[in-house]
């Protein structure tokens, strides 16, 4: 037999929960329980979040000028020509930092970062932060985008350091294992591929599952959500909007569906025999809640009673 639990972020009992990545739900009066033979087995059978609350991962409230597992930055080297003397500056961007300072020191710059961030929404924030448009985006041998400087900065030197966070660095199509230089005539190495820098979700909850990673030292995963922005040609996943006399404006979907197949090896045998309460924990690769602001995400959880094997 199998029971089917809808669960909807804005029926959490724990209203004060500021990130709404972690509900807690009230289920005892669902009677999902089973008998002293039988076992109780859950899986995932459709998530859904709001696109704009799947940011990196989040910087620690203590600032850092280098990559570290709990921190999102890169780290921009720009060596501007003006003559007989030059300007250096070290300039770091830091990707949905948390750490709720007012005012950024000399050469950091805070923004978001999501699936639904473009090459150009970054590059505006970046080159904002060097003070002008100095890196552009151009085609690539294989047709895709690449960055490089543009032609006014002919003799400025700018390079990205490899100490800046790998997804970012990959996303730009950087290399991660050492410092990469571009100028007017030298390309970034690979293509710009936003997805690489999108994150692997996972909803955790307090029911016993006995599954955990390694990595990351999260427990109780009853699946993990593989996010990605694959470009398309295709429109089935776009909104179509209209204001009388203006075009019509295509926009991005505002939500991130996942249902995945399932069978019984998706099913998470749990430890009780029955379900009164549910706390539900939606983190990121290194167990940071996302942080939803005003979005409302939603789960369907499949309960299969089984007997005992």
């Amino acid at each position: 037999m199998i029971r089917k639990i809808y669960i909807n972020s804005t029926d959490r009992t724990n209203t004060d929960e500021v990130t709404g990545a972690l509900c807690d739900f009230d289920l005892s009066t669902s009677r999902i329980e089973c008998g002293a033979n039988e076992d109780l087995r859950v899986a995932v059978s459709h998530a859904s979040f709001p696109a704009g609350s799947m940011g990196l991962t989040q910087a620690t409230t203590t600032r850092r000028l280098a990559d570290a597992p709990d921190c999102a930055v890169l780290h921009i080297f720009y060596n501007e020509f003006t003559g007989p003397a030059t300007q250096v500056q070290n300039y770091y961007i830091y990707l949905n930092d948390i750490s709720g300072t007012a005012t950024n020191p000399e050469g950091v710059t805070s923004t978001t970062f999501t699936q639904r961030t473009t090459i150009d929404e970054l590059l505006t924030v970046i080159n904002a932060a060097l003070g002008s448009e100095i890196i552009i985006r151009t085609q690539g041998e294989t047709g895709q985008y690449r960055l490089k400087t543009d032609p006014s900065t002919l003799y400025d030197q700018l390079y990205f350091f490899a100490d800046s966070t790998p997804a970012i660095l990959r996303a730009l199509g950087l290399k991660t294992d050492s410092d990469t230089g571009i100028s007017t005539t030298v390309q970034s190495p690979f293509d710009v591929c936003i997805a690489n820098a999108c994150p692997m979700l996972y909803i955790c909850t307090n029911l016993n599952t006995n599954t955990f990673s390694s990595s990351n030292a999260l427990n109780n995963i009853l699946c993990s959500v593989p996010v990605h922005a694959t470009p398309s040609p295709q429109t089935v996943f776009v909104d179509v909007s209209e204001v009388a006399g203006t075009p019509a404006t295509l926009t991005r979907s505002m939500s991130f569906n996942y249902e995945p197949f399932i069978h019984n090896g998706n099913y998470k045998r749990i430890g009780d025999k029955n379900i009164d309460e549910l706390r539900v924990r939606v983190v990121n690769s290194v167990g940071y809640p996302l942080l939803m602001n005003t979005g409302i995400f939603s789960l369907v959880l499949d309960v299969q009673v089984s007997g005992n094997e």
